[in-house]
């Protein structure tokens, strides 16, 4: 398992024992907390947009981040391949 911090990291923790930013070393609960909230929104966000919406937007989020797009819509790929066709 990789450490959660690099060593410049644990070099700046405070007397306390925190990080900048009140983190402790081995605290995942800011990363947690945002990907609830990511959930949270993105599921709130469909419940409230129709389908055209969601592409229109869909278009537009791809059209200003090309580059994050492909390697999404590859890594997505990979993902359905590997599932699909997996030899059991």
């Amino acid at each position: 398992m990789e450490p959660v911090f690099t060593q410049a990291e644990m070099e700046r923790i405070t007397p306390a024992g925190r990080l900048p930013g009140n983190r402790r070393p081995g605290d995942h609960s800011s990363f947690f907390g945002r990907a609830g909230r990511f959930a949270r929104d993105a599921g709130e966000y469909v419940k409230t947009h129709d389908v055209p919406a969601i592409a229109v937007d869909a278009n537009r989020l791809v059209r200003r981040h090309p580059e994050a797009s492909i390697a999404v819509a590859a890594a997505l790929g990979f993902l359905v391949e590997r599932i699909l066709f997996r030899k059991l």
